[in-house]
């Protein structure tokens, strides 16, 4: 089945909101890798993850089911944006160092995502996944008031996949050795507004319905646990 488009009408709130990785953890993820040729940024978006990857790598290859979330992402040489799906990515067998993919395998096919990253990694390269859950507050009126909102007012319009993110892909299978993964913090000032339950919300009620733009009267800094693993060779 493919996968739906929920982030194209929201591309530009996406690039401008959605947060971006700690540098820390690409300089961890680089130094897993035998070599620096070519990495793979599946799902990509508008490419908070392969401006990182850009810098470290001499080819990365940026992959989206939405050519206008491609579009919104910064120009880099070295970067090839490319409409596709997960699944299936277009490059040669054993042409890639590293596989990034961030904040968005549960959207995949997983069984046919795995082949083409078996197909395509170089022995001993590296699939490296990663996300981040629900905002945290250290105000707990504000959490409150954030929680209502996420579980009340928009809850009715989160994809099923979204429980996904919820158990920290806990119950989604991964079938390489892993890595004990690296706790890192990322920064956002309005993530909330390019969600995938705000665009179905604001696909199915009035621009002014206020479930699209209360949330941004009470965002603060999230947190991430990036998680790094490794394909066994």
């Amino acid at each position: 089945m493919p996968t739906a488009d929920h982030f194209t009408a929201v591309a530009s709130q996406y690039a401008a909101f959605r947060p971006d990785y700690p540098a820390e953890l690409f300089d961890w993820l680089t130094s897993l890798v035998p070599q620096r040729l070519q990495a793979w940024d599946c799902g990509a978006g508008s490419g908070q993850a392969t401006v990182q990857l850009a810098s470290r790598f001499e080819q990365v290859l940026a992959t989206d089911i939405s050519a206008a979330q491609l579009a919104a992402a910064p120009a880099m040489p070295n970067v090839t944006a490319r409409v596709a799906p997960a699944e299936d990515c277009g490059l040669p067998d054993h042409s890639l160092d590293l596989v990034t993919v961030a904040q968005a395998m549960h959207w995949f096919d997983l069984d046919t995502f795995y082949a083409e990253v078996r197909r395509v990694l170089r022995p001993r390269g590296v699939i490296a996944v990663w996300g981040y859950n629900r905002l945290s507050l250290p105000q707990p009126e504000v959490q409150r008031r954030l929680d209502d909102f996420y579980e009340g007012s928009i809850g009715p319009y989160w994809p099923a996949e979204r429980i996904h993110v919820e158990n920290s892909y806990r119950d989604l299978s991964f079938p390489f050795t892993r890595i004990e993964p690296l706790p890192l913090p990322c920064a956002s000032s309005g993530r909330a507004t390019s969600c995938s339950a705000i665009c179905a919300a604001g696909r199915l009620s009035p621009a002014s319905d206020p479930r699209t733009v209360s949330i941004r009267s009470i965002l603060s800094p999230p947190t991430s646990r990036p998680i790094g693993r490794r394909k066994s060779s």
